[in-house]
């Protein structure tokens, strides 16, 4: 099919307002279609020319685009602008102005290719070969090609077709009842433009060929949650309960850098040739791959976890040397090296970048929690159970440092499960989930298999807390030099006279603000605990403060804690500033009860 063909079609997509319509009108687009046509559609409606697991990026900016809309109509910037606020979408600007009544005769398969010859160009003069081919691509095309060019390299076509519109079209072409089963085949692939290429060539018989293939993401297992650790367990008799890391999910696909990977029926695997035995993540025979929740390869972003995947990998094709591929689906978590102290869900983001991934990397730690094993040795592991899938996770234990498995419980009442959930969320985190031993792994879906339970409080605190500092601890890493790394805080009980524990800070505090809190916390100096300071001992610190000290905290929230002294921990807790006052004078207790009285109240 001509491309100025298919441009005709999204016109018509692009007015329809029905979702029927719409699924109808793709379905008998897809009849028309060959299956690459198909495949590389698909593409173009979702804005790419690969899916997300491939880098098919154009790096083309929006003044790019605007330059070249300013030399072919001749027009300055200024009247651009003003067409934009008109449009609000370049494409528009284009098919507005343009008067070519000509297309450029390119097929689907030509205008693919051509577009993939833009999208590769790199190095030194990348950014004037890409304009100067798109100019001459777009002087040549006709109004609506050039709109749809023009939006398929900005990554959005406006037509308001959805992957899963997609699926439903496809479905229509042959039997609406066939989509459970292409919706399963995209759960396999991540590749709606491969599932388009089978399911067009032949029906479900062409869908056995969607295998969960390593070096390509299936879609993650989702959760459901629930208001009540009870009724978790009356949907989960006997659950699993692993903690929730507030972190970035991750799948890490390891396997042999000559494998063959069966990705030569993909229509963009001749353009990407290396998207499995490239240097980037492979070493020593190995290739290691990241995936993201979204499904993007986020390989070079975490060095650390791909360096510690690749060992896992040395160990485990040592043992197993008939081995193809080990995939595991893990939480990436930020944290602190001084305290050991997990970091807030912005912090760990901060990681995911293109650029300066290794002054990223010393600023913000990170390990990955693994909780699922999902490819083995020489065959995927979805359809075992998930007490099945979980044995296999002893063989990453100890490993290295940076790969750990998911603590695992096995609560026998939802007291138990309760205190679990306690215990993890005074150490930060965001609550619990609850899993099914006897349930399989089902990619894209969400299901009570696996169930989440968080916190009920969400508010951040209204005002900042001042607490007394009664001990710290000496700092690893980075700071070692410095002897201090995290600060014990405490707040007074007015009325019992005493001072009991409520936080670690060592977030939020730059190398001379550490330098200046040590000098001063140096002064209050003891060799032992005071009688009217209650300490834990899983948080007895490296050296006891005489009360004295005083500080301003910034926190998320205030949490119940089995852990800390007053019963209740702030968390994500942000030094802020010192406070001239007396211990006595800083928050006490009775105010931290209050705000936690104020804070149930309002969420009732």
């Amino acid at each position: 099919m001509l491309f100025s063909e298919l441009a005709q079609a999204f016109d018509q997509l692009e007015q329809i307002s029905s979702r029927i319509a719409l699924r109808d009108t793709l379905a008998a687009l897809y009849k028309k279609l060959s299956p690459k046509e198909a495949a590389i559609t698909s593409y173009f409606i979702v804005g790419r020319l690969a899916p997300k697991f491939i880098n098919a990026e154009f790096n083309i900016s929006k003044k790019t685009i605007e330059k070249i809309i300013q030399e072919l109509f001749s027009i300055d910037r200024r009247e651009v602008r003003e067409l934009l606020l008109k449009y609000n979408d370049y494409g528009g600007i284009f098919a507005n102005l343009s008067k070519n009544t000509n297309n450029t005769s390119l097929q689907i398969e030509d205008l693919y290719e051509r577009l993939w010859d833009i999208a590769l160009i790199s190095g030194a003069g990348s950014q004037t070969q890409k304009f100067e081919k798109l100019y001459r691509l777009l002087a040549s095309a006709s109004a609506a090609e050039g709109k749809y060019i023009i939006r398929i390299i900005l990554g959005r076509t406006r037509l308001g077709v959805s992957e899963r519109t997609i699926i439903e079209s496809l479905a229509y072409t042959r039997d609406p009842k066939d989509k459970k089963a292409i919706e399963k085949s995209l759960g396999y692939t991540s590749d709606v433009g491969y599932v388009a290429f089978l399911y067009v060539s032949a029906g479900l018989e062409g869908l056995k060929k969607a295998v969960f293939t390593p070096g390509v993401p299936i879609a993650p297992k989702l959760v459901e949650r629930e208001v009540s650790i009870e009724k978790i367990f009356k949907r989960i008799p006997n659950p699993y309960e692993e903690p929730k890391y507030d972190g970035l999910r991750c799948q890490a696909h390891i396997f042999k850098a000559n494998d063959s990977q069966n990705l030569s029926d993909r229509v963009w695997a001749k353009f990407v040739q290396d998207h499995t035995s490239s240097a980037e993540g492979s070493q020593q025979g190995l290739v290691v791959k990241l995936f993201s929740r979204n499904l993007e390869d986020m390989t070079a972003m975490f060095p650390e976890i791909k360096e510690g995947y690749l060992a896992v990998g040395k160990e485990l094709f040592k043992k197993y040397h008939e081995a193809r591929a080990f995939v595991f689906d893990g939480e990436i978590v930020g944290y602190n090296e001084n305290t050991g102290e997990f970091l807030p869900f912005q912090e760990t983001m901060t990681r995911k970048r293109k650029y300066n991934v290794e002054e990223a990397a010393a600023q913000t730690p990170v390990k990955i929690f693994t909780f699922d094993v999902l490819f083995f040795i020489d065959s995927p592991l979805l359809d075992f159970k998930l007490e099945q899938r979980k044995e296999k996770l002893s063989e990453i234990k100890g490993v290295h440092e940076d790969i750990l498995p998911t603590p695992l419980h096995k609560p026998k009442d939802a007291k138990e499960a309760e205190k679990l959930f306690l215990e993890y969320v005074s150490e930060g985190l965001e609550g619990v989930i609850f899993k099914d031993p006897q349930t399989l792994y089902t990619p894209g879906l969400r299901n009570f298999d696996w169930i989440k339970f968080k916190r009920a409080m969400k508010h951040e605190l209204a005002d900042t807390i001042d607490v007394v500092v009664v001990g710290y601890y000496y700092g690893t890493g980075r700071l070692a030099k410095l002897g201090i790394g995290a600060l014990l805080g405490a707040v007074y009980d007015k009325e019992n006279d005493r001072y009991v524990t409520i936080t670690k800070i060592g977030t939020g505090i730059t190398e001379d603000q550490w330098k200046m809190l040590k000098n001063l916390a140096d002064q209050y100096k003891i060799d032992r605990q005071l009688p009217n300071v209650e300490i834990p001992k899983e948080l007895r610190p490296d050296v006891f403060l005489e009360p004295g000290l005083v500080i301003e905290i910034e926190a998320d929230e205030i949490t119940k804690s089995p852990v800390h002294t007053a019963g209740y921990a702030l968390r994500f807790p942000r030094f802020k500033r010192v406070r001239d006052k007396a211990p006595t004078d800083s928050t006490s207790l009775q105010e931290i009860l209050e705000m936690v009285k104020e804070k149930t109240s309002a969420g009732n």
